[in-house]
């Protein structure tokens, strides 16, 4: 059940330092994802976290998005499935962009993230594989109806979905030790992918490669010695200047930057 009023605790808002076009609202597997875009970038939207959102709250959280925003891309849904499983999920999503379609008619594209597969909680031995076995069968079936949906344009127009594939990546590369909220990896690969639906340069940034574990080079076993010398160590890169998105300021001021001005 939706909250009455957004909690100020639960709450995060980052808006960048130009009218906004775009704007990216989400649960808080979104809530460092605008570490990897620049707030001066003229295409940076703004973001709009809520720890433990489901589609019921997204109708109060478009209170906070400017009036000038055409963009907006919702990623929730891990905890309507987990609460209600897909086919319930797959109704209150279709019920919310009918929402936003009537209280925000300015807005006309709508991106649907889909939710993520969720892992065994390494802090508790793996005690939740049962449940994750579910959840993921669930997330499965969602992202099924959710793609019927969207290619039939049953959602009306306007209306794509943003399928991650992370399934063909091993979990532990990509959601942190709990199994639920992204690592650094995961959060930098959600980013990536919010930039191509959105257009944004992707020179900025690149996943790490994997690298498998290995012995250290040179050193062979029964050797005193290791017969060829190391690699040598690059030196650090320079270091990145600091960005920072506006959050001091508040969302009126942001709001009234993004209004153009009206010629007398």
């Amino acid at each position: 059940m939706a909250a009455s009023n957004p909690t100020t605790e639960r709450l995060i808002r980052h808006y960048p330092r130009h009218p906004i076009k775009c704007a990216i609202i989400g649960d808080s597997l979104t809530k460092y994802v605008h570490n990897h875009f620049t707030p001066s970038d003229p295409e940076a939207p703004c973001f709009i976290s809520y720890c433990g959102a489901s589609y019921a709250d997204i109708p109060l959280l478009l209170q906070y998005v400017p009036s000038s925003v055409n963009t907006l891309i919702v990623h929730v849904g891990t905890v309507d499935i987990a609460r209600n499983g897909s086919s319930s999920s797959l109704e209150r999503l279709t019920l919310l962009v009918e929402e936003i379609r009537q209280k925000r008619p300015e807005i006309k594209k709508i991106g649907v993230s889909l939710p993520l597969p969720r892992g065994p909680n390494r802090r508790r031995r793996g005690s939740n594989q049962r449940f994750v076995k579910w959840f993921n069968g669930q997330v499965s079936k969602f992202k099924t109806g959710v793609r019927h949906l969207c290619r039939r344009k049953e959602l009306g127009p306007g209306v794509r979905y943003i399928d991650h594939g992370f399934t063909s990546l091993p979990l532990w590369r990509f959601l942190a030790a709990d199994g639920l909220h992204t690592s650094f990896e995961g959060v930098g690969l959600l980013a990536q992918h919010f930039k191509a639906e959105l257009n944004y340069p992707l020179h900025r940034w690149q996943p790490t490669p994997f690298v498998a574990r290995s012995r250290c080079p040179g050193r062979r076993s029964g050797d005193a010695a290791a017969s060829t010398p190391p690699p040598s160590i690059p030196p650090p890169p320079p270091p990145v200047p600091e960005r920072r998105y506006n959050t001091r300021k508040t969302y009126a001021m942001a709001a009234q930057q993004a209004v153009p001005e009206q010629s007398n």
